[in-house]
């Protein structure tokens, strides 16, 4: 009688200990390509934390061409210029002729094919993340994933830091430069800078201004040789009027004229070309962290202009960090000194 009363002690903690893995394994991996559900007939599986899916069937719906040799059980893959190789139970890959070493082989599971699809798509310039929430695989093509990035950023609320260099050359007159180092807090329409500004001049007269500029309920704020003014009452207040607001009107730009830029995969962010007739050369260079939120980015571009009759090139170089927060932000106006 002890015997199996033990016995029965020992199956209930098998159980309660096994469980949450059988529920993991048992819960059903699904996955999304530019928003839409896929469907399968075999399951996607998890192979030492990489997903395995039907490879035809993810090819298929990002329009890759895909071979199958059965003499040597390869799978040839090709888009645009990419050639992937990959073979049945062997860890090696081949990116257009650079090996690669698999975390997790491709196998058969019921005459299908399953591959690594992470390693599948990301060499086919897609964009995955992981939804450990819904216990989904998101993938979007890159055009689709900048253009939600870009559009969240403007309406961005938390910390940044921002150095500006601009450089300005006016026909017949010597040249200027302006550099700038920012420290700010923004809650999307409202933003709280503390700058430095140095106005660097061909004759190297060189100056260093601190500034503190408060932007709330439409209303901007300048203090400057520590007396606050309204934006109106300063001389040349527009060279301490530099915030988020550079970045946010080139990005909306950017969205509205989507369809015209050129976007390429660099290291761990994209690069993007952007030309028009109030643009020269004009490259944004962007880095997402795992939410596809912008957390970096460099913007260096030209705008030609002609004021009181002469020509005016006025080169930008933004380099801007987005720091998130979760805490309240509270911008309010300066009590004035």
């Amino acid at each position: 009688m002890r015997k199996i009363s033990y016995f029965l002690v020992f199956i209930t903690i098998l159980l309660s200990t096994t469980s949450p893995f059988i529920l993991a394994i048992d819960k059903q991996i699904k996955i999304t390509i530019n928003n839409e559900i896929l469907e399968f007939d075999i399951s996607p599986i998890i192979e030492n934390n990489k997903t395995l899916a039907p490879v035809r069937t993810i090819c298929e719906k990002l329009e890759a061409d895909i071979t199958w040799i059965e003499d040597n059980k390869e799978i040839i893959i090709k888009k645009n210029n990419t050639t992937i190789k990959i073979k049945i139970n062997d860890e090696k890959a081949y990116v257009n002729d650079k090996l690669v070493i698999l975390n997790a082989t491709p196998k058969i599971v019921s005459n299908k094919a399953l591959a690594p699809i992470r390693f599948i798509c990301e060499n086919l310039n897609m964009n995955v993340v992981w939804d450990d929430k819904n216990y989904t695989v998101v993938i979007n093509d890159n055009y689709n994933n900048i253009y939600n990035s870009l559009k969240k950023s403007l309406n961005y609320k938390g910390e940044f830091d921002m150095k500006m260099v601009m450089n300005i050359k006016i026909e017949d007159i010597d040249s200027l430069q302006f550099n700038y180092n920012i420290e700010g807090l923004t809650d999307s329409k409202n933003s709280n800078i503390n700058g430095i500004m140095y106005l660097i001049k061909s004759d190297d007269a060189n100056i260093q201004v601190p500034y503190k500029l408060i932007n709330v309920n439409e209303k901007k704020y300048i203090k400057y040789l520590d007396k606050w003014n309204n934006k109106e009452n300063i001389e040349n207040a527009d060279y301490f009027d530099v915030d988020l607001n550079l970045i946010n009107s080139l990005n909306n730009r950017l969205i509205s004229n989507f369809k015209n830029l050129t976007i390429n995969k660099i290291n761990s962010g994209y690069l993007i070309n952007y030309t028009n007739e109030e643009f020269d050369n004009c490259m944004i260079e962007i880095y997402l962290n795992d939410k596809n939120e912008i957390i970096k980015e460099i913007a260096t571009y030209t705008i030609h202009s002609i004021q009181k009759e002469k020509k005016v090139d006025t080169q930008f170089i933004i380099d801007v960090d987005f720091k998130n927060t979760k805490n309240e932000i509270k911008i309010n106006p300066p009590i004035k000194s």
